[in-house]
């Protein structure tokens, strides 16, 4: 499918994405897009105990994430 503009890429790398005994949901790392880029470290709580509520929590995380890429990158 041929774009019509070249949209920069943007790069994640994660060094955690994960749940830990203290009851959150870890992701850590970097982005890049284009010329610009960051760091993140992002805990979001488990509202309950279990895979769902983790897999809940990293969502979430992500949602996060982006939105805070959003930003910076404007």
């Amino acid at each position: 499918m041929p774009h019509s503009v070249d949209a920069p890429k943007l790069e994640i790398e994660f060094e955690q994405f994960n749940g830990s005994y203290t009851g959150n949901a870890e992701l850590k790392g970097s982005w890049k897009l284009g010329e610009k880029q960051g760091e993140f470290d992002i805990e979001e709580p488990l509202a309950e105990d279990g895979y769902p509520a983790l897999v809940t929590a990293l969502s979430q995380g992500l949602t996060s994430l982006l939105a805070d890429i959003q930003q910076q990158a404007n």
